[in-house]
């Protein structure tokens, strides 16, 4: 009942995010806090994603179904698969319970309280440019993913990750880098995601055209 009640404010928001945020894409069914979100230009949110408070999404990036974001940036050029989590905070185990009891306390005062000291913010999530995060990823509150990396499908992310390392796994470990040492620092200094979209395109069908695969 929840879900479709949500999904439903969802589908009547869209004429407000269209408005609040021209040219971008959006599919029914998404929540956003338009007053704390920032998109930039060309960004595609897919259906049913929770976007907000405190997100700020750079040009381009893809954000596809299901995903949960809150408290994080990222950069240029992202592509985020479905069902992708941010988990900005968490619950203090190290009282006698780990319970919120704050969910069940009416009085204002003490229910603020208690919560700011039962639940336990990590911090903000810093995300590069050009960052492809798989499936089901989890990423903890705190953490820092540098620019080109790779985070594969059913990860937990809980430690800062290298820019172009590939990682994989419960916590996520580097497996591999996507380029060599001289290549990603060409990548890196280059910032060719700050260049004009027509410009980067034109980047992208000349490497086609070089690994032979021109356009017919």
């Amino acid at each position: 009942m929840e879900l479709m009640l949500t999904s439903l404010i969802g589908w009547l928001s869209l004429p407000l995010y269209y408005l609040k945020y021209p040219g971008r894409k959006f599919m029914p069914g998404s929540l956003i806090d338009i007053r704390s979100v920032d998109l930039g230009k060309g960004v595609i949110v897919r259906s049913n994603v929770w976007l907000g408070p405190k997100a700020k999404v750079g040009d381009y990036c893809y954000i596809s179904r299901e995903c949960r974001m809150s408290y994080v940036t990222f950069g240029k050029f992202c592509s985020i698969a479905p069902n992708v989590e941010i988990i900005p905070s968490g619950h203090n185990y190290n009282f006698f319970s780990s319970y919120i009891f704050s969910f069940q306390i009416k009085d204002k005062k003490k229910k603020k309280y208690f919560f700011e000291h039962e639940a336990v913010f990590h911090g903000d999530v810093s995300i590069g440019n050009d960052v492809w995060i798989g499936q089901n990823a989890k990423i903890l509150g705190g953490t820092k993913i540098g620019d080109g990396a790779v985070v594969g499908a059913n990860s937990f992310v809980r430690d800062d990750l290298k820019p172009y390392g590939i990682y994989v796994g419960t916590p996520a470990k580097l497996i591999k880098y996507r380029f060599s040492a001289k290549k990603i620092k060409q990548l890196t200094d280059s910032k060719w995601w700050d260049k004009d979209l027509d410009e980067i395109i034109k980047i992208r069908e000349k490497e086609l055209a070089e690994s032979n695969k021109p356009l017919k």
